[in-house]
């Protein structure tokens, strides 16, 4: 993951990106969350969680709250 984030995370981003990395897979190196989040748009690239939300073509609750989590943890000041 370290190889495609070119700008500098907290703690707190490292974490919520992490988990939502391992849920998504490689999908993650070429997501609009990641190319937002590399032009420092920080809050922007927060608002992109939302979207890894399907599991089979339909809307997962459990993935609508899992995201809303790894979102707040992202926007969370250490």
């Amino acid at each position: 993951m370290n190889r495609v984030i070119k700008v500098p995370l907290n703690k707190n981003q490292q974490l919520a990106l992490l988990s939502l990395r391992y849920n998504i897979g490689p999908s993650f190196n070429k997501s609009s969350l990641l190319r937002i989040l590399n032009t420092g748009d920080y809050l922007g690239s927060s608002m992109r969680f939302a979207e890894w939300r399907l599991s089979e073509g339909k809307i997962s609750n459990g993935l609508v709250a899992r995201r809303e989590r790894e979102r707040q943890l992202f926007s969370k000041p250490v």
